[in-house]
């Protein structure tokens, strides 16, 4: 078994959101089951006015975040006041001066969804950061499938902390030099290394 040594860092933040969001899906469906799950979910829709409904398939369901209950997260002190500012009562950067968040990718059958959510950030952050409002920046999900920890991170699940340190660190390519294939068994294109976009700051 893989020994999985962890220590506070900059992502702590990104990493706790990660957690946060697939925890309360988790719970969410564990409690209240599909039909309430899905008629919540189809209320909300309809709120915006969006014309389509949730529907609950147990095949395609997959949360694949995987936790390790052995490691409790340990907060930087430097992170816990960022600033003084009063925070707005709502953000949403699909609306602010522009669209800055990718379309909602399919995962297939592969429970990979460590991954989806990691590359949606990265995705929005590099839109943000070149001021790339209602463009689409597709980066590699099977890049990281293939490449953080096979044995560990794969379709069957995979570590949060993994896929964000392995963008602090490495980096993905744009999903045309691994296409997306739902498998564990996708090649990177030969250059992949060279053209990466990595979590920055």
């Amino acid at each position: 078994m893989k020994t999985r040594s962890r220590k506070s860092s900059d992502l702590f933040i990104v990493q706790s959101l990660f957690f946060s969001f697939f925890m309360s899906l988790f719970f969410f469906g564990l409690a209240f089951g599909q039909s309430v799950e899905t008629n919540t979910f189809t209320c909300l829709i309809q709120t915006q006015g969006e014309p389509w409904v949730a529907k609950y398939n147990p095949e395609e369901r997959h949360l694949g975040a995987k936790i390790d209950k052995t490691v409790k997260p340990q907060v930087d002190a430097s992170l816990t006041r960022m600033t003084s500012t009063p925070l707005p009562s709502t953000f949403d950067w699909r609306n602010n001066n522009g669209n800055y968040v990718t379309p909602v990718g399919n995962q297939g059958t592969c429970d990979s969804c460590w991954v989806f959510s990691a590359i949606g950030v990265l995705e929005s952050k590099v839109l943000i950061d070149n001021n790339m409002s209602g463009l689409v920046k597709n980066l590699s999900e099977q890049a990281m499938i293939d490449l953080v920890d096979p044995e560990v991170d794969n379709c069957g699940g995979g570590y949060l902390d993994d896929a964000a340190n392995f963008l602090q660190s490495t980096g993905v390519p744009v999903e045309g030099c691994d296409e997306y294939t739902a498998t564990d068994n996708g090649v990177p294109c030969y250059d992949w290394v060279a053209n990466t976009y990595k979590i920055t700051g």
